[in-house]
This record gives structure tokens, C-alpha cells and sequence, in this order.
């Protein structure tokens, strides 16, 4: 798929975050740190073990780029989630 310069535009703008998604950054950004120190704990100072915490940094990146970007193209166009979606969105996962 080619990139647009409605992506570019989309991508690289400033998205407030309403109070639902500041939840969803807290526990992405939570889960993403308790892996980085696991990592960082757990394996020995290496190449490998800078590029396991460099690809955590980036997945928690993205993961709140899908947040901040695509969730609000989709509310725009879809008129946004009822109540009890956003309830459901920011409980804590159980392992």
C-alpha cells in the first residue's frame, strides 16, 4: 500500500489524547517498561540485548501511534465508541 500525503498529514500532526486513551499510553508504556528491565535483567550486556530493548522501545511507540493516529481517523469516520467500549479498553490485561 502506498503512502498518501493524507498519512503523512495524519501521521505527523500533534493528537491530544482524551482521558481514555492517556489510560491505554499509561498501561502500554507500563508493559513495556516491566519487559524492557526484564530484558535488562535477564540477559547479559550485549548487541542483542540493546536491539531486544531498542524493538520494545519501538513496539510501545507504535502501539501508541495506533492509538493516537488511527483510533481517531476511525472515530472521525465511524462516529466514534460507546461508553462501554472505552471501559473495556482501559482495564488492565491479566497475564
Amino acid at each position: 500500500m502506498a503512502v498518501t500525503k493524507e498519512d503523512i498529514n495524519r501521521w505527523f500532526k500533534h493528537h491530544s489524547p482524551n482521558p481514555s486513551q492517556s489510560r491505554r499510553y499509561e498501561i502500554i508504556n507500563s508493559a513495556a517498561k516491566q519487559l524492557a528491565l526484564a530484558i535488562i535483567i535477564c540477559t547479559p550486556p550485549c548487541a542483542d540485548q540493546t536491539a531486544a530493548v531498542r524493538k520494545v522501545r519501538e513496539a510501545r511507540m507504535t502501539a501508541n501511534a495506533a492509538i493516537a493516529c488511527e483510533e481517531n481517523e476511525a472515530n472521525d469516520n465511524k462516529g466514534g465508541r460507546s461508553a462501554e467500549d472505552e471501559r473495556k479498553r482501559t482495564q488492565i490485561p491479566h497475564a
